[in-house]
């Protein structure tokens, strides 16, 4: 997605939470209606990067619950002022290494490749390449990848989840799309 054509809704989201912090409530408590709209702007990318890592839409229903439920027991204890996108991607993240360690299932890497699989990618050798190119990416690169094309997060919204400043989250994702290309073009 072009960073020039940003959806409204992408950047309603990111103006929700990313510079969000606690009500001047003290206590750190959120009204049922905070925590009704945190889950209604966040359900959806939360749900895509889950279902991107572990394949299987009952599995990643089932663990983005366990994220929302997690996340409402403990907004109580959340102090990462301005951060809040990072701290819900890093229980989600964390949901789904309690889920590999309990299932004891293999993480495939090359099935990940819908995370940037194009409309107009049509023929079946171009998706091919493009799951082998993918494959050969760093972890990094390739949740990068996940973050900005499946949880459909922009720019800010990843340097935020990866801990990077969003100028070096574009330089990255440039760099990963430029060599890409030049695996797929061998």
């Amino acid at each position: 997605m072009d960073e020039s054509m940003e959806t409204g809704k992408q950047k309603e989201k990111s103006n929700l939470f990313l510079g969000w912090e606690l009500s001047a409530n003290t206590e750190n408590v959120m009204s049922m209606d905070e925590l009704e709209h945190i889950f209604l702007v966040w359900h959806q990318p939360i749900y895509r990067y889950t279902l991107s890592r572990v394949q299987n839409p009952n599995d990643a229903e089932d663990i983005t619950s366990q994220v929302f439920i997690s996340a409402f027991e403990k907004i109580g204890s959340y102090k990462e002022e301005g951060r809040f996108l990072g701290w819900l991607f890093r229980i989600t993240k964390n949901k789904i290494s309690d889920h590999y360690r309990r299932n004891r299932i293999q993480h495939l890497d090359l099935s990940e490749v819908e995370i940037i699989a194009h409309e107009t990618m049509t023929r079946r050798d171009q998706f091919i390449d493009l799951i082998n190119a993918i494959s050969q990416l760093s972890q990094f690169d390739q949740d990068l990848l996940r973050l900005r094309y499946t949880a459909e997060l922009t720019y800010q919204e990843v340097g935020h989840f990866l801990e990077k400043k969003e100028d070096a989250i574009r330089k990255a994702h440039l760099r990963i799309i430029k060599r890409l290309k030049t695996i797929m073009e061998k």
